[in-house]
């Protein structure tokens, strides 16, 4: 009798654990973890805090969650820019976080235009 209540124990811990694990394995990644929440609308830099902007001294706005791909405007919505009629896209698939000064810029530049430090790109 003991040996089956050991036994059932065992099952059930194995299967708890089993359903914590697949529940953690299916759950979705944090959104919004490379997005700015304050652009500087001149330099097209960001920030997690409302400051100037450190190459311009112009006050950052807060960001939207999508940008246009032609104007740089911002919208909390995607679609079409009401500018340019150009296609809106989400910031975070632009940005990148600068890990010497914290800053976000473009992330195709090869280099951070607030500190200047190299972002490290393939083949180089």
């Amino acid at each position: 009798m003991r040996i089956q209540g050991l036994a059932v124990c065992s099952f059930v811990a194995i299967l708890l654990l089993s359903t914590a694990a697949l529940a953690q394995k299916e759950a979705k990644p944090k959104a919004g973890t490379n997005v700015p929440k304050y652009v500087c609308l001149i330099c097209k830099i960001g920030a997690d805090k409302q400051v100037k902007c450190p190459i311009c001294s112009l006050q950052m706005a807060k960001a939207g969650v999508y940008v246009c791909t032609g104007c740089g405007a911002m919208a909390d919505k995607p679609g079409e820019c009401t500018a340019c009629k150009k296609p809106m896209v989400k910031l975070s698939s632009l940005a990148k976080k600068c890990k010497v000064c914290g800053y976000y810029s473009d992330k195709n530049k090869k280099e951070c235009p607030v500190c200047e430090h190299r972002k490290k790109t393939k083949g180089t």
